[in-house]
């Protein structure tokens, strides 16, 4: 499953989460905390990593 959510100070990010179901029982839960939304790369584009903790462009 992936959602958007908004944070207390407005910020919005998407998250996903993939459950893991036996016996009608949630048995794994894997959470991958995801991207800021809108996200800082271009369509079709990327950040480069060594400029993406500075919050630079590639």
């Amino acid at each position: 499953m992936t959602y958007e959510g908004t944070a207390d100070e407005g910020r919005r990010f998407r998250n996903t989460e993939i459950l893991t179901i036996r016996d009608g029982r949630i048995i794994e839960a894997e959470v991958y905390f995801g991207w800021s939304l809108p996200h800082e790369a271009p369509i079709g584009g990327f950040i480069s990593p060594t400029n993406a903790d500075k919050g630079q462009l590639a």
